[in-house]
């Protein structure tokens, strides 16, 4: 089948729930194109201007079409202005991403025109960000995403938050199905590593517990909780080290803020400078991964974490709450609570065997729910319940 999966932005050189999918639908057997505009998003653009990008090797057999496009008052979005002509009629089915309505009411209005089926997806639960971006997110989910949810043979949704978003919005209930965003549980593995990490760090001697945050450095990602966290567990006299690995506009302050709270022997903040091939082996350099979001609408970092045998503590929002199954591979906590962390980490940090007991069950749960072999077998279990096993 000829699949198309429609998204504004496309981080080629980055790990996504979009190259997964569409890694995924292809080693199935799939003729996969992928339609976005030509614009860096946040999470891929700092590799391109600092000259690290490299070839995705999971691209190949995957046609990427960039679409000439105008930006949106959000960051991630993108108005496409010859996307109908390049979809033309090459496609079988559609994948189209809700999030960023223009790029996707458009790709909806060519298919309901061609008679072309279409599946529509989102993983947000509520608006985000800057006022602006709220207010045009707001107004688009009330005046042009009934349009798109209208047409759509299925709604999926990546997280139960989103699925209560799409109930708010009045989505057809019955035409509702859960689908999560996956990873690639080969490449990310427990297997292990040499004493080094891909940018050459030495790893902390093993009476130092080793946690690790892999996000932009934005205040969604509540990271200066996190940082707060570790000042208490540090005056509880506790052997931690924390690695929070990614860049973003919020570096300068929470390079402030370890210094006032003297946490410069225990606490880096590190540029991810290589975006994809390396993040194996800098998970599996950690004893405990940490996600203390205030908004995550999946959180893939968390499940590639999972996929190293990893336990977790994260913020209790979003599409965390699907991931991290409290006591069973680590714990949730409310966001913005350096005390709810700190208490979180603090029996992780002084019971390995609870470490590894929680890692296993992490691995397993990333193997059942979010490789991208479960989820591309949900997708065509899903194809060919809508559109008949004939169109497989």
């Amino acid at each position: 089948m000829r699949i198309g999966i429609v998204v504004p932005i496309f981080p080629e050189g980055v790990t996504s729930s979009e190259l997964w999918l569409a890694y995924g639908l292809s080693t199935t057997g799939h003729q996969v194109t992928i339609y976005c505009s030509g614009f860096r998003g946040s999470r891929d653009r700092f590799f391109w201007q600092a000259g690290v990008h490299s070839e995705n090797r999971f691209l190949r057999g995957i046609t990427i079409v960039h679409v000439s496009s105008l930006p949106t008052p959000y960051t991630e979005g993108a108005v496409p202005l010859g996307l109908p002509q390049m979809l033309a009629d090459r496609e079988d089915l559609l994948l189209i991403e809700e999030d960023y309505p223009p790029f996707s009411l458009v790709a909806s209005v060519h298919a309901r025109r061609r008679s072309i089926p279409y599946f529509l997806t989102s993983e947000r639960y509520g608006s985000i960000g800057p006022v602006t971006a709220r207010v045009a997110i707001e107004l688009l989910d009330h005046t042009l995403g009934p349009k798109l949810r209208e047409g759509a043979r299925v709604l999926t949704f990546h997280s139960t938050a989103s699925q209560e978003y799409f109930a708010r919005m009045g989505a057809p209930l019955e035409r509702l199905r859960y689908i999560p965003s996956c990873t690639n549980c080969e490449l990310f593995n427990p297997a292990p590593v040499s004493p080094k990490t891909a940018e050459g760090r030495e790893i902390p001697g093993r009476e130092t517990v080793r946690l690790l945050t892999v996000a932009r450095l934005h205040p969604a990602k509540g990271l200066g909780s996190l940082i707060q966290a570790v000042k208490i567990l540090a005056s509880r006299g506790r052997k931690i080290s924390l690695v929070i690995h990614g860049n973003g506009r919020q570096g300068t302050k929470l390079e402030s803020l370890v210094g006032s709270l003297g946490l410069k022997a225990v606490v880096k903040i590190e540029s991810a400078r290589s975006p994809l091939e390396s993040l194996p082996a800098l998970y599996k350099s950690a004893d405990v991964y940490v996600q203390p979001s205030i908004v995550e609408p999946f959180g893939m970092a968390v499940v590639e974490a999972m996929a190293c045998g990893l336990p977790i503590v994260a913020s209790r929002t979003g599409g965390l709450m699907d991931s991290v199954l409290p006591g069973g591979n680590g714990y949730l906590v409310e966001p913005g609570n350096p005390s709810g962390i700190a208490g979180a980490l603090d029996g992780l940090v002084s019971d390995p065997d609870l470490r590894v007991r929680m890692g296993a069950v992490s691995r397993r749960l990333a193997k059942e729910r979010f490789d991208v072999v479960p989820v591309a077998k949900a997708y065509n279990q899903l194809i060919g319940s809508v559109l008949g096993e004939g169109r497989l």
